[in-house]
């Protein structure tokens, strides 16, 4: 009986510690042994290398023909478990990258920023600082350049209808076949860089940019082909960023469990870090505001800080 006890408790455990690592999206091979193989991925000896200074040993199998990113798990107490799959989950590298559009993989600095700024000026029949527009970005629920001057505007006195600054900001923004200020626009990753992400992960686009706009931008710049979603405006509807709808949307789509977001203001961050993706931030280096910029991110959930989108790999 005391056998039959121990070998109940033992499956049981196994069968436990297999259903977490699938849950985090890791492939468990079956076996009748005390162990589990499971495949990490790319990271399983930096992952293997973590736990052990985490006081938790594991087998590196990943050089192994056949297990290549795999580590061999012994099966021990429910506790013991327990604390394997928390350590594990953040040593996990993720199954997608996901990109904000606007100061992620376009500098946006003379087409957006300078569109929001020369839709306040009409309005207000005076110059305004980009500063002042900055500042507002950072602002929670300000991710919508229109959202963002209208609130601009209501906060100077300027009482006029949301119609009519998306209007004014099309006009200025898209022009006439695109010939506005978003022909001066640059895209910021090389191709090259791209193209060795998407060999190791599933890409991914989350914007509040229209998708028509969206789409024609990355026609534009000959980078669609690198990415396997795109979600715009029209797909989260009235749950916009900071809500974390549409990173989640992408992750489904994608069928990833584990995701890194990248973005670039305090919005980016609250929707990665509330759709369970790792939140990193865009910030260029330089700047009068950094450290205080660099603050926001991080109260905003940002667990690292690049000065731009190339740093990533």
């Amino acid at each position: 009986p005391y056998h039959q006890k121990v070998q109940r408790e033992a499956a049981a455990q196994k069968a436990y510690l297999s259903r977490g690592l699938s849950r985090l999206g890791v492939q468990v091979f079956p076996g009748g042994a005390n162990f589990l193989v499971a495949r990490i991925g790319p990271g399983a000896e930096a992952a293997a290398e973590g736990l052990r200074k985490a006081g938790i040993l594991v087998k590196d199998v990943s050089r192994r023909p056949r297990l290549e990113g795999c580590l061999r798990v012994t099966v021990g107490k429910k506790r013991d478990n327990e604390r394997f799959l928390n350590a594990v989950n953040g040593f996990l590298p993720p199954q997608a990258v996901l990109f904000d559009m606007d100061g992620v993989l376009v500098d946006v600095r003379e087409s957006c920023r300078r569109t929001m700024q020369a839709v306040a000026e009409r309005f207000l029949e005076r110059p305004v600082p980009m500063k002042a527009l900055d500042e507002y970005k950072q602002r929670p629920g300000m991710n919508n350049d229109w959202d963002c001057v209208e609130a601009f505007l209501r906060a100077e006195g300027i009482r006029t209808s949301r119609a009519a600054v998306v209007r004014l900001f099309q006009e200025i923004y898209f022009g006439e076949n695109g010939k506005g200020l978003i022909s001066r626009e640059a895209w910021v990753p090389a191709k090259d860089m791209l193209a060795r992400l998407a060999g190791r992960y599933k890409l991914g686009i989350v914007t509040g940019r229209p998708r028509a706009e969206a789409l024609y931008t990355l026609e534009k710049f000959g980078a669609s082909g690198f990415f396997s979603v795109l979600i715009g405006m029209e797909d989260t509807g009235r749950k916009p960023k900071p809500d974390p709808h549409g990173v989640r949307l992408a992750m489904k789509k994608l069928g990833a469990r584990r995701a890194v977001y990248i973005g670039d203001i305090p919005d980016d961050m609250r929707a990665a870090r509330g759709a369970g993706a790792l939140p990193v931030a865009v910030l260029p280096d330089g700047g009068p505001d950094r450290e205080s910029s660099e603050k926001k991110l991080r109260r905003a959930g940002a667990k690292k800080i690049i000065a731009d989108v190339t740093h990533i790999e």
